[in-house]
């Protein structure tokens, strides 16, 4: 709390010169620390997800491993038979009320910076970030944002919520967008 509030009153004299709410730092602030603490993971999920590359092949050093039910991705990178984890990630994957996400193997088609949408739930169009395309209209991309801002829309991350996507934190996304190559398998469950 200690570090909170010095980052509340270094920001509230940024603020008061820009005068701004000193309510719109503080909730930036809840917003930031409540997506630091990801949901509690059980081991077993991480287990079962590090299981299914033992098959799997891929056309580049990558594999990306999605266990929507689970709401974990799982980043592999090697060959056939010899895949290592080199990451596990609290993703939210499509709702169970018709936007599942796809299941099945696929292969990363394409990639782009930003797209716009609207959201129902919220009533409200939203942009989200570092999107790659996996399987038609299914993509990995950011969390959503309101409209080409970065203020977070919906900070869900581990449920079912999604249009059908996989959505990661921000700079998760902009890495697996930086650093996942065309062709990559992703392997969706």
């Amino acid at each position: 709390n200690t570090r909170r509030d010095a980052v509340v009153q270094s920001m509230t004299h940024v603020l008061d010169a820009a005068q701004k709410p000193i309510d719109k730092v503080e909730a930036v602030i809840d917003q930031y620390e409540q997506n630091k603490v990801a949901p509690p993971v059980d081991p077993a999920v991480d287990a079962n997800i590090a299981e299914v590359p033992r098959e799997c092949e891929s056309k580049t050093e990558w594999l990306i491993v999605v266990d929507c039910a689970n709401n974990r991705m799982g980043i592999f990178r090697g060959a056939k038979d010899a895949w290592t984890n080199t990451e596990f990630i609290t993703v939210s994957c499509g709702a169970a009320d018709g936007r599942e996400t796809e299941r099945g193997t696929f292969a990363v088609e394409d990639r782009g910076y930003s797209f716009n949408g609207f959201d129902e739930e919220f009533r409200a169009y939203y942009t989200c970030y570092y999107w790659v395309r996996f399987a038609g209209p299914y993509l990995i991309h950011s969390q959503p944002y309101h409209l080409e801002s970065f203020d977070l829309m919906d900070d869900r991350i581990g449920q079912n919520v999604s249009q059908g996507c996989v959505r990661l934190p921000l700079e998760k996304a902009k890495w697996v967008y930086d650093n996942i190559p065309i062709e990559t398998t992703v392997f969706t469950f």
